[in-house]
């Protein structure tokens, strides 16, 4: 029982704790999300402010202020990383760490912030480095604050604005850029509908966008490209300025015209040189063998280093250098290409691209720079050329770099242009094995395949990067077959054409499966289809195959002389879809069974709601590749 100086002691205790925490301060409690915005989502942007301030053409500074909520473990907001370079400047850094009722529980600064050289995996130096710092608190969800600004004394590119990631959803974010009047500035929205808000301030410009209230947008397998579905608000530039250099990006000529005079003059041969590549090219039939002879010129003599210095990520090292050093970059390898074109009469353009499979689409109507790559093109001969590529065969861009917008390079011409798409003619296999079925299930395999467009891509790459055993070994962990070993292996190349032939035999201890004396083998072992997507429900977006293919299989199987066939899929099998085609027909003579099978993928977008037929479709193959023979002993 409590008296009467324990009650006023215990009193006093709770009237002080009440004063504490009425000064307490909260902020951005996780609690005050609205249930809607949760879901699908990973993070909760509740307050973002960005606004990119241009003093003149090449000179502005950027301010960025975020309040993010972070809900579980896969949330992006968990890293903060600012990159900048010789040209530009980190100004002021802070951030707090909030937990989930909105106390403050850290504090970060300049001094937390990492600082190291961002080179990428393919440069040997470059001057881009990256100042980053990563959020810790052990509950979830925590909220940061951070602030930051960069100064820029060169601007090569305004921001744009990637208003929503996947599985982000937004309370309320806004994008400002302000600049003086006469330089100019295009936009355009992408998969929104958003408009700024236009004001003048004496001789600046404002511009300003604004979102609220935003659900988190779910990520979908098989969906379009992000820059196809997220909302996206591109800027660029009409007047800029790189290291002097002034330009336009007011439509796509007038950049390819400034990507023209930034580079002019550096496709110059020494004396050596150009009587080199005349003496190669002395006994050419035609433009075809020249560009041939010297693109494997190229091939053999140099290789792919990347140096990125200031400027020098959008103008090339000149001719001489790589002659001299027999390395460079893709700008640099492609205008040697280019230069040694020039001296035996054929003209050629550099020609930008943004390469790398599911990257964003270079919009037509803007001319936003968002390029990564450079290749070559020859319009006389309607050639392409990859030419920081040692393997490829001539006229063979890769995956990577087909179907996409890129940019020629030309004087007064400057264009888009589309590179050339691998369809299902270009994109096929033939394969062909031999299968010989023992009494114990053991089998023994020939297989001849020969690849052809992007499907021999991968075997091109493992033949020229690989010795004999780690080939054997990566096709080992990457196949269907259960535990096996090589007899024989051989990977030939064609170096004119993109063909690989691939030729093995192998071993298969357990190739089948037994129940009592019955024998259960598997008509498609080797190259089963496995593709089967997800049941999805309520989908958003639109499907998108990138890939066409063809596959043709032709297999034999030889029984040992006690097996006999009891059953077999008699009748042949047809599936037809906007998807594609499948097609398998079995037939048994003697002690042989023969199979055949074709499987052709359609590439293309198809509605949402075809999903479900796309999944019935590809489930059907996997279902049909699944068929087996049942063997008994005679």
């Amino acid at each position: 029982m409590l008296t009467i100086r324990m009650k006023t002691a215990l009193l006093s205790l709770l009237l002080l704790t009440v004063g504490f925490s009425s000064q307490a301060q909260y902020f951005y409690p996780a609690g005050k999300i609205q249930e809607e915005l949760k879901e699908d989502a990973h993070t909760v942007i509740r307050e973002y402010s960005e606004h990119f301030e241009v003093s003149a053409p090449g000179k502005g500074v950027l301010h960025r202020r975020g309040v993010v909520t972070i809900l579980d473990s896969k949330s992006w907001a968990t890293d903060l990383s600012i990159y900048y370079d010789s040209q530009t400047k980190v100004g002021k850094f802070k951030a707090k760490v909030y937990n989930s009722l909105g106390q403050e529980v850290r504090k970060y600064s300049a001094k937390d912030l990492e600082d190291y050289s961002a080179i990428s995996d393919f440069s040997i130096y470059e001057d881009d480095r990256v100042k980053h710092v990563k959020f810790f608190h052990p509950h979830l969800p925590y909220t940061v604050e951070y602030e930051y600004e960069v100064f820029f004394n060169d601007i090569r590119y305004y921001p744009s604005w990637y208003v929503q990631y996947y599985h982000t959803a937004i309370e309320r974010a806004s994008f400002r850029i302000s600049l003086p009047e006469d330089l100019g500035l295009s936009y355009k929205s992408s998969n929104c509908e958003l408009i700024p808000r236009e004001w003048q301030d004496g001789s600046t410009k404002h511009y300003e966008w604004r979102v609220e209230q935003l659900a988190a947008i779910k990520a979908e397998r098989m969906a379009p490209p992000s820059g196809e579905v997220l909302p996206r608000v591109y800027i660029a530039p009409h007047h800029f300025e790189i290291d002097g250099y002034e330009g336009s990006m007011a439509d796509w000529r007038s950049y390819g015209k400034f990507m023209y005079r930034l580079n002019a003059g550096r496709d110059q041969l020494s004396p050596e040189m150009a009587a080199t590549v005349k003496r190669l090219t002395a006994r050419a039939q035609n433009d075809q063998e020249k560009i041939a002879i010297l693109y494997r010129y190229l091939q053999e003599n140099t290789r792919y280093v990347s140096v990125q210095l200031g400027i020098g990520g959008w103008q090339t090292f000149d001719a001489n250098y790589v002659e001299k050093n027999k390395y460079g970059d893709c700008k640099a390898l492609t205008n040697f290409m280019k230069s040694m074109l020039k001296e035996v009469g054929i003209t050629a353009h550099a020609t930008l691209i943004n390469s790398g499979e599911g990257e964003e689409e270079i919009p037509e109507d803007i001319a936003w720079p968002g390029f990564n790559h450079v290749v070559l093109y020859v319009p006389s001969e309607h050639t392409w050329l990859e030419c920081t590529s040692n393997h490829n065969p001539p006229n063979y861009l890769g995956s990577s770099n087909a179907d996409r917008n890129a940019l020629l390079i030309a004087s007064e011409s400057s264009k888009l242009i589309r590179t050339p798409k691998l369809t299902s003619k270009d994109n096929f296999a033939e394969r062909q094995a031999t299968i010989q079925i023992t009494e114990d299930g053991a089998a023994r395999i020939e297989e001849t395949s020969v690849l052809h467009g992007q499907l021999q891509e991968v075997s091109r790459y493992v033949h020229f990067n690989f010795d004999l055993t780690e080939q054997k070994s990566y096709y080992q962990r990457n196949s269907e077959l259960p535990n096996f070993n090589f007899v024989d292996w051989q990977l030939e190349v064609d170096a004119e054409q993109p063909i690989v032939k691939r030729s093995c035999a192998m071993e298969v201890p357990k190739y089948v499966s037994k129940a009592g004396p019955r024998l259960f083998v598997p008509l498609n072992r080797l190259y089963p289809f496995q593709e089967v997507p997800k049941i999805m429900k309520n989908r958003q977006f639109p499907i998108d195959i990138e890939h066409e293919y063809t596959v043709t299989d032709a297999y034999v199987f030889e029984l040992s002389e006690s097996l006999r066939v009891e059953s077999y899929p008699e009748e042949p099998i047809v599936l037809e879809s906007d998807f594609g085609q499948y097609r398998m027909e079995v037939r048994v003579e003697g002690q042989k069974v023969y199979y055949q099978r074709k499987l052709v993928i359609n590439s293309g977008q198809f509605p949402p709601d075809r999903y479900a037929d796309l999944r019935s479709f590809y489930k059907s193959i996997a279902r049909k590749d699944g068929s087996k023979i049942v063997l008994n002993k005679k």
